[in-house]
């Protein structure tokens, strides 16, 4: 794997200022660390059932990756000519991350390999070191993302005032998922969320048959 797998774009064309994802954590109300989970407004669109995961979120913008779209055929032949590394084509760990190109980045939970700490124990990892490394390994989750997400200042917070997305914290167990249903485990948890807001109660159990 050579550093040119970091000038990797996946959009058609590269764009005239490409996401640099800033160090340091910001201050509320942002929206860093947060779930977009795509409702029903969106479902006749390519953002259909998608959950976005937030990574940066200042005055210059909102930029996020979605989690729950596999990388088709074409973003693998890209991946496997820029890095040298052929997965298999059912590999889970390869994403189409949105319609914007960017650099080739990487979400994990290895504090070590992190190069920024996005929240709640997720790192964001650019460079072609640490992405082979965590590669290599089998025994902690990754995603390498392909493209990201943008919205301009203050867009996102509208389509957030319509309605166009819910939003929830988010945690390793959800931007990890695996088991294909992570648009409707997250929805699950943002009206868990509503309601415990509404009736202002602690935790919910996952059914309420049992409570």
């Amino acid at each position: 794997m050579t550093n040119r797998i970091q000038h990797f774009y996946s959009g058609d064309q590269q764009p005239e200022q490409p996401p640099r994802f800033a160090a340091n954590l910001l201050t509320s109300p942002s929206l860093q660390g947060e779930l977009l989970v795509a409702s029903e407004l969106l479902e006749e669109t390519p953002f259909a059932r998608t959950v976005v995961y937030v990574l940066q979120d200042d005055p210059a913008g909102t930029f996020g990756v979605v989690l729950n779209r596999p990388a088709d055929k074409q973003l693998r032949a890209a991946w496997t000519a820029a890095s040298g590394i052929n997965l298999a084509e059912d590999d889970p760990h390869l994403l189409s991350g949105g319609p914007l190109g960017g650099p080739v980045f990487a979400l994990h939970a290895q504090q070590q390999l992190g190069e920024i700490a996005v929240n709640n124990g997720i790192f964001l990892s650019a460079t072609a070191e640490s992405i082979g490394q965590l590669v290599a390994q089998h025994e902690e989750p990754y995603r390498i993302c392909l493209g990201v997400v943008g919205w301009k200042n203050g867009q996102l917070r509208q389509e957030l005032e319509r309605h166009v997305w819910y939003h929830l914290p988010a945690s390793p167990g959800i931007v990890f998922d695996q088991t294909g249903l992570l648009w409707e485990k997250s929805l699950l948890s943002f009206g868990q969320q509503s309601l415990r807001d509404i009736l202002s109660l602690g935790d919910l159990p996952p059914n309420p048959e049992r409570n």
